[in-house]
């Protein structure tokens, strides 16, 4: 865990990316919901390629049951 002024959203991720202990870093918000093989689908072309840079996924809204 890292304690650090508040310097926006950029310098959080600059620290996380910093202080990673590993080779592959990923950022996520607070309210982000993922799918069970979400990080796995998402790392697969890293670990396919390892001269590949970087990799992203597409976020949509979803709605919770009841609501």
């Amino acid at each position: 865990m890292l304690d650090k002024v508040n310097g926006g959203k950029a310098d959080a991720l600059n620290a996380g990316i910093n202080a990673a202990r590993y080779p592959l870093y990923c950022a996520l918000d607070a309210n982000s919901i993922l799918q069970s093989d979400s990080l796995k689908r998402v790392v697969q072309p890293l670990c396919a390629r390892p001269g590949h840079g970087g990799s992203g996924a597409a976020a949509r809204i979803a709605t919770l049951h009841g609501e």
